[in-house]
């Protein structure tokens, strides 16, 4: 929270902030314009009730807007819901390192 309010009135002063996160709420909460990166490149830039718009669903949230920017558009993502398609991730390849002996 102290880190938000923190961004805000630095905002205010005028300072320009970029930020990075995955935390879509903190972008909604935070910033005054959002740039939404896929596949390398930004696919979208603008306030989040211009993103809105431009999904034609004003009012949206930020997680709604990204989900049909992204994979719903592009009709991607639905191998990560179907888990009879879900391949090995490689988090399971991932092995614990050996004990050493002696």
């Amino acid at each position: 929270r102290k880190v938000r309010k923190l961004f805000r009135d630095l905002a205010r002063e005028g300072m320009t902030i970029f930020l990075t996160t995955h935390e879509l709420s903190t972008a909604e909460a935070v910033c005054d314009r959002i740039g939404i990166i896929h596949h390398g490149s930004v696919t979208a830039l603008g306030s989040v009730e211009e993103l809105g718009q431009q999904i034609r669903v004003p009012g949206s949230h930020l997680e709604e807007i990204f989900l049909r920017l992204t994979i719903e558009s592009e009709g991607e993502g639905k191998e990560l819901f179907d888990s009879s398609s879900a391949e090995e991730s490689p988090k399971s390849k991932v092995q614990s390192p050996k004990k050493k002996q002696g």
